[in-house]
C-alpha cells in the first residue's frame, strides 16, 4: 500500500513537471525554412476556419527546398502548401472563399505548379478548387485585402481597373455576379480625399449591410468609418494627435474596439492608452490601457486579444506583446522578454495560439522558429499573471489616480503634480530596460542624464501603477 502511494506521488510529481514544461512556446517551423518579405511589406498571417474549412497561413516564406511558397493550411501538425511556388517579386494580399472557390488575390510572377512544373502568366487573381489552380482572366490592381458576404466579393488594392473600365475606379471594387462585373462601390467618396477615391483603406469589413474600413490618415477623422449604401458614417471625432494612429480594429461581442498608438499624454481628447471600444456615443479605454502601441486585435470566444510591438503593461499587469481582454481583466504569459525582433503576427487555430517573427528570440536559451504555439494555457496556466480587477471601470481608475506631468517633451526636469502620494517612479527605454528608479516622492524627476528618445514612466501610487510616454529631448 505504502509503495503504491509512492508511485502516485512520483507520478504526479512527474505530470506536473511535464505540464510546467509543456507550458511555453514551441516552434511550428515543419514546411518552413526561413521567413520571407517583399520589401518588409507583408507579414505572414493566420486565417483559421478559412477557406474550404481549413486553417491556413499566408504570405511569405522559403521551404527546404528554397522555394518561395505562399499559402499553406494546418494538417497533421506541419504546414502542408498549396501545389505551386513563386518567384521573389510575388506576393499574396489575402485569401478568401467565394461560393465554393478558393480565391488569392496579391502578385503572382512566374508561377510553377509542382506535379508537372506547368507555368501560369502573371495574374493577381487566382482560384483554387478541387486541386485545380487556375489563374483568373480579371486584370485588376495588386489586392491586399478581400471580404465576402454572400454573394458579394469586396476587395482592396491600388488602383483597380477591371475589365470594362477605362480609368481606375479606385482602391476598393465589388463584384455581386462572380466577377462578370466590377463596380465602386460608393456614390460618395470618403469627405476630405481627392481624385473622387475612398480615403479609408485598410481592413475591409462587411457587417450587417455596411462596409467598414480602417482610415489612418491624420488629415481626416482617424479611425474607424462605415458605409451604409448611401452615406458615410464615423465614430465620434476619431482619435487625435500628430503621432496618433489606428493600426486595427475589430468586433468583440458586436461591440467595436480600436488599438494603435494613441494615448491621452499626446492628446487628452483621447481615449486612453492604445486600445479603446465603441461604446455606442464615444470612444473608451479597455481595462487601462497598455503601454505600448497595439498593432493588431484578435476575438476568440469570450476573449480579446491584442498584440503590440515592445515589451509593456497592460492595466498594471507586465505582460510582453501580447495579452487577452476577459471583459474585466488583463491575462498572459510573460515568457518571450528577450531578443529578436517584435512579433509579427498572431492567429488561434483549434484554441491554440500561433506566434509569427520576422527574426526568431531565443526563450530560455532555446531558439523559436518563424512560426510558433503556445503548448499549454496562455491566460491561466503556470506562470501567467492578470491585471487587477476593476480596471474596466475606466472613469473609478482615472479619478483614482489623477496625475498631471509637465513639460513633455522634456529637456532637463520632468515635473509632475498627483492627487496622492507617489511611492516610486522608474523609467524604462524602448528596450524594456529600466534606465532610472526614484524612491522618495518629489515633485520633479531629472533626466539630463538621459538620452534622447522615448521612455516609459510607471508611477507607484499605493497599490497602483499608471503608465505615461515621456519625451526626452
Amino acid at each position: 500500500m505504502l509503495n503504491l502511494l509512492k508511485c502516485s506521488v512520483i507520478l504526479l510529481f512527474c505530470s506536473i513537471s511535464l505540464g510546467l514544461q509543456g507550458q511555453g512556446w514551441v516552434s511550428a517551423q515543419e514546411g518552413f525554412l526561413e521567413s520571407y518579405q517583399r520589401n518588409g511589406r507583408f507579414d505572414v498571417q493566420f486565417k483559421a476556419d478559412g477557406p474550404l474549412q481549413k486553417n491556413w497561413i499566408y504570405g511569405h516564406w522559403r521551404d527546404s527546398d528554397s522555394l518561395v511558397r505562399c499559402v499553406a493550411y494546418r494538417e497533421g501538425g506541419r504546414w502542408v502548401p498549396l501545389p505551386f511556388y513563386v518567384d521573389g517579386n510575388s506576393w499574396i494580399g489575402d485569401i478568401a472563399q467565394y461560393g465554393d472557390t478558393m480565391y488569392l488575390a496579391g502578385y503572382f510572377n512566374n508561377l510553377v505548379m509542382d506535379k508537372d512544373s506547368s507555368t501560369l502568366p502573371f495574374s493577381t487573381l487566382l482560384k483554387f478548387y478541387n486541386d485545380s489552380l487556375w489563374r483568373s482572366t480579371d486584370t485588376i490592381g495588386p489586392c491586399y485585402d478581400m471580404e465576402v458576404s454572400g454573394d458579394t466579393l469586396l476587395m482592396l488594392g491600388d488602383l483597380m481597373n477591371p475589365p470594362g473600365s477605362t480609368v481606375p475606379l479606385g482602391p476598393h471594387i465589388m463584384t455581386v455576379n462572380g466577377g462578370q462585373s466590377w463596380q465602386y462601390p460608393y456614390s460618395i467618396p470618403y469627405p476630405g480625399t481627392q481624385f473622387g477615391l475612398a480615403g479609408p483603406w485598410d481592413d475591409l469589413t462587411i457587417r450587417n449591410g455596411s462596409i467598414y474600413a480602417l482610415n489612418s490618415d491624420p488629415s481626416e477623422t482617424e479611425g474607424v468609418v462605415r458605409w451604409d449604401g448611401q452615406q458615410w458614417h464615423t465614430y465620434g471625432p476619431g482619435i487625435f494627435g500628430m503621432w496618433s494612429q489606428v493600426y486595427h480594429y475589430t468586433f468583440h461581442q458586436n461591440e467595436l474596439y480600436i488599438t494603435g498608438g494613441f494615448t491621452k499624454m499626446e492628446d487628452p481628447r483621447n481615449p486612453g492608452e492604445c486600445i479603446a471600444k465603441w461604446n455606442g456615443t464615444a470612444w473608451e479605454s479597455v481595462g487601462g490601457g497598455t503601454t505600448k502601441y497595439g498593432f493588431s486585435l484578435l476575438s476568440h470566444d469570450s476573449i480579446l486579444y491584442n498584440l503590440t510591438g515592445l515589451k509593456g503593461y497592460y492595466g498594471d499587469a507586465y505582460i510582453p506583446y501580447i495579452a487577452g481582454w476577459d471583459g474585466e481583466r488583463w491575462c498572459g504569459t510573460p515568457t518571450i522578454d528577450v531578443g529578436g525582433d517584435r512579433p509579427k503576427s498572431f492567429g488561434i487555430i483549434n484554441d491554440t495560439l500561433f506566434l509569427t517573427f520576422l527574426n526568431p528570440p531565443s526563450v530560455n536559451g532555446e531558439p523559436l522558429g518563424f512560426v510558433n504555439y503556445f503548448d499549454g494555457d496562455y491566460l491561466h496556466g503556470p506562470g501567467s499573471i492578470c491585471s487587477s480587477l476593476g480596471l474596466g471601470k475606466e472613469e473609478e481608475f482615472e479619478e483614482e489616480l489623477e496625475l498631471v506631468i509637465y513639460p513633455n517633451p522634456a529637456k532637463d526636469v520632468l515635473h509632475y503634480t498627483s492627487a496622492k502620494t507617489v511611492n516610486k517612479i522608474e523609467i524604462v527605454n524602448t528596450a524594456g530596460i529600466l534606465v532610472k528608479s526614484i524612491g522618495a516622492p518629489q515633485d520633479k524627476i531629472p533626466i539630463s542624464d538621459l538620452k534622447p528618445g522615448v521612455y516609459s514612466l510607471q508611477f507607484t501610487i499605493g497599490e497602483k501603477t499608471e503608465w505615461h510616454k515621456l519625451v526626452k529631448r
